[in-house]
């Protein structure tokens, strides 16, 4: 063989390879050296590219092929070195070690390593990403893009808000550009917990969507959110009714009232009917006016009612200043009636 397996070359060993002063040269020894010199020669590649390697090259640590011209096709050699263009399709495998700037079709990549491995968790689409490409200043709705708050946590041009629940206080203005007319409205059932506070014109409750909202739904208490004062009178010996209120939203309702009687004959009485079904409470008369209440739990649309009964056709039962109250103030217009 013309080579050890190390890229080093030795000549047979024959007269003709290493010749002996006065000394006949075998024919035979001499095909044999030049028939193993041109098997060699054969082995190496040659430079104007008549051959190809039949096995891979291995260059040491120390060494590397130097000054190759850019790769153009797929398949061919990439240079890294300086400002480098690599065209067509290109296969690398394994690491990548990028010094310097790097451009794709003419536009600069500055991200750092860091940066572009924040991608690597990111699972959103590219339509799912354009929705926090923001167009609109901080605070303000834009349809298809994500929201996001300025320093105040304030939020601008919602057009609706559908929810089952709203929790904490909901604060309404009305539109600017039609302030005089029209203002928020609650138009589909909601549960709204928390307060109601309107700005400007008046929020606007849809009918039974504030019965179905449980703004009200609270215990009993001392605001007033509906009264007549009028008198009502009745002497006569069957149970009769003189005061009715008809609520809105669910809840649990005081009616104050004040109450007197001609006379304590008979054991006259005012008694508390919800819906004209008897709720089994009733509060005894004086002959001088005094100031009672009954507590009771309603739903929307419930009338209360307070009756008068006697078992004396001579007593007169005077019932007036009765108002409806709930623990914390409402908006008007729940309750009607009276």
């Amino acid at each position: 063989m013309p080579f050890n397996g190390s890229g080093v070359y030795s000549l047979p060993t024959n007269s003709f390879a290493q010749p002996v002063n006065d000394t006949t040269i075998d024919s035979d020894d001499a095909s044999t050296t030049l028939e193993d010199i041109a098997t060699g020669l054969t082995l190496c590649l040659t430079e104007d590219g008549q051959n190809k390697p039949t096995a891979n090259i291995d260059f040491t640590t120390a060494y590397k092929p130097v000054n190759i011209a850019a790769g153009v096709n797929s398949g061919d050699a990439v240079t890294i070195g300086g400002a480098e263009t690599i065209t067509g399709d290109k296969t690398i495998s394994g690491d990548v070690d990028l010094t310097g700037a790097f451009s794709i079709g003419s536009t600069a990549v500055t991200s750092t390593a860091a940066e572009l491995n924040i991608l690597d968790g990111v699972t959103a689409s590219a339509t799912e990403l354009n929705r926090s490409d923001l167009t609109a200043a901080t605070g303000t709705v834009t349809a298809q893009e994500n929201l996001t708050t300025d320093a105040s946590k304030d939020i601008g041009t919602f057009n609706n808000v559908t929810s089952t629940t709203f929790t904490g206080a909901l604060v309404g203005n009305a539109d600017t550009a039609t302030a005089a007319t029209n203002a928020d409205t609650v138009t589909t059932n909601a549960n709204l917990t928390g307060d109601v506070t309107s700005v400007g014109n008046a929020t606007t409750l849809a009918d039974d969507v504030v019965g179905r909202a449980n703004i009200v739904d609270g215990a009993a208490g001392i605001y007033s959110i509906a009264s007549n004062h009028t008198l009502r009178s009745s002497g006569a010996v069957a149970t009769v009714k003189l005061k009715e209120v008809k609520v809105g939203p669910p809840g649990t309702y005081r009616i104050y009232f004040t109450a007197k009687s001609d006379s304590t004959t008979g054991t006259p009485v005012v008694r508390l009917y919800k819906g004209g079904v008897y709720q089994g409470v009733e509060q005894a008369t004086t002959t001088s006016y005094a100031s009672y209440f009954f507590t009771i739990t309603v739903v929307a649309g419930n009338l209360i009612q307070l009756y008068a009964a006697h078992g004396s056709g001579t007593v007169n039962i005077d019932i007036s200043d009765a108002h409806l109250a709930v623990e914390s103030p409402v908006i008007s217009g729940f309750s009607t009636g009276f």
